[in-house]
């Protein structure tokens, strides 16, 4: 069942911390043989869109962190149902270089539109995008509120599903092979346990599919439940 009441959403994501830090669980790593299908809750996908969103930082580009390059854009970079747009927070019209932040399309059907810049990086990559400048510290890069969409649907059942991930005790990006790692909470076969994850970042937006389930803010994403069928 949709649970509608934000409330009850926030009470069972920490009656299930609660339990975790009450109980010894699991601990496996992820096998992505193992399964034919993952989902993951809105919780997550949230951790996993603001880490993934630096990847558009101009300044991470500029390092060639970044998978992307400034001859990117223009291109198709993901599958065409794939959304990604930077909306200002709320009460903030200027960033820290004094430029108006605006709603920015990122990627659109999949094909990259604009990266997240200040105007020294847009100068250096000779790229049009501005006013993502850090309110504290200009030279850097701060993203706001992130929409992600993803309008391809699935209709595996939910009893199909074997491996839930919840949310994540800790999430980073490997630039070396371009790669999620950290420590999940998962739900495998009804059972909570806790799995190490080390998944290719295109293994999950290449492989995505959106569920009919309603989108809702989850901190600073909107987004929602989403199925990895790898």
């Amino acid at each position: 069942a949709i649970l509608e009441n934000v409330y009850y959403r926030k009470k069972i994501s920490e009656d299930i911390l609660k339990k975790l830090t009450q109980d010894k669980l699991e601990i496996c790593e992820l096998d992505l043989k193992e399964y034919k299908c993952i989902l993951i809750k809105s919780r997550a996908m949230a951790e996993i869109i603001n880490k993934y969103i630096t990847l558009y930082y101009a300044s991470y580009i500029h390092a060639q962190k970044s998978c992307f390059r400034a001859n990117s854009i223009g291109k198709r970079i993901a599958k065409k149902e794939f959304n990604l747009i930077s909306v200002p927070h709320q009460e903030i019209y200027f960033d820290g270089e004094g430029v108006a932040v605006t709603r920015k399309k990122i990627v659109e059907n999949g094909i990259l539109l604009n990266f997240l810049s200040n105007s020294s990086y847009a100068a250096c990559l000779e790229i049009s995008s501005i006013g993502d400048a850090d309110l504290d510290m200009p030279d850097n890069i701060l993203h706001h509120n992130i929409v992600f969409e993803v309008q391809s649907l699935d209709n595996t059942r939910h009893e199909d599903i074997i491996l839930q991930i919840l949310e994540f005790e800790n999430l980073s990006i490997d630039f070396d092979t371009y790669s999620f790692v950290g420590k999940a909470v998962c739900e495998k076969r009804g059972k909570l346990c806790n799995m190490y994850i080390n998944i290719k970042i295109m293994d999950i937006f290449d492989n995505i599919y959106s569920l009919k389930m309603p989108s809702m803010w989850v901190g600073n994403v909107y987004t929602a439940d989403a199925l990895i069928k790898i």
